[in-house]
């Protein structure tokens, strides 16, 4: 055993680990690497050469793969609805899965179905009837016989939608969402009139909406403006 050698080709000085076994009584010797920190070079191809004094032998390649998984954003969602939690994880074999909530620590099995490419899988979740409690970060763990690894997490918000308000006389009711925010208005328009010579108009500009605070559910205002009806040839408003 002292006059055979292992050697990795082309290998960094730092941040690998050569290790050779002694010759057991079947006359075998076996050469390991152990890569300390895995990064995106690593998953290749690798071959081992093995001196015994003169005589040198290469050994067939070993391929290393990477095991990963990419969780997708999560879309907001309300109390009482489905949030729906997606991820793509590449490995060597059918993998399991579990999602975790990281507030509370609950633990969930989730489903994996396999993809046309090669090693890719789909991890998939589905939360009902949710409440406030269940908002906060979810992350993947995805176990490939043994090969654990767990995806980053990302944020599920679950909001609180307002109840619908009374409508107003001669209006029509709608929802309008607030750019780059989560509350939303309710917003009055008045109805039209198959007469020509009838005409609804608002009674209060001022009160054509209220917003709701998806946060507590509530909102700014209860107050929402009727609208009133004009006679164009009489010239008479009636409410």
């Amino acid at each position: 055993s002292s006059g055979i050698n292992a050697e990795y080709g082309d290998m960094p000085s730092s941040g690998y680990t050569s290790v050779l076994s002694e010759l057991t009584a079947d006359y075998v010797v076996t050469a390991s690497l152990v890569v300390d920190s895995t990064e995106a070079d690593d998953f290749t191809d690798f071959r081992a050469v093995l001196a015994y004094g003169e005589y040198i032998e290469t050994s067939s390649s070993v391929t290393v793969q990477q095991a990963k998984v990419e969780m997708e954003d999560v879309a907001t969602a309300y109390e009482r609805g489905s949030a729906n939690f997606t991820a793509v994880a590449t490995g060597p074999l059918q993998p399991t899965a579990i999602i975790t909530h990281t507030e509370s620590g609950v633990e969930e099995n989730a489903t994996v179905v396999t993809l046309d490419a090669a090693n890719s899988y789909t991890i998939s979740y589905s939360k009902s009837d949710l409440y406030r409690s269940d908002k906060g970060q979810y992350f993947f763990t995805v176990t490939f016989s043994g090969l654990e690894v767990t995806s980053d997490s990302k944020e599920l918000l679950v909001l609180i939608k307002c109840a619908d308000p009374t409508t107003p006389p001669n209006t029509n009711l709608e929802e309008v969402e607030v750019e780059g925010s989560n509350d939303y208005l309710q917003r009055v328009t008045c109805i039209t009139s198959d007469d020509p010579s009838i005409e609804y108009v608002l009674q209060d500009e001022s009160k054509a909406s209220i917003l709701c605070d998806a946060d507590t559910g509530n909102y700014n205002s209860t107050d929402l403006s009727p609208c009133l009806k004009t006679i164009s040839a009489d010239n008479v408003i009636e409410p």
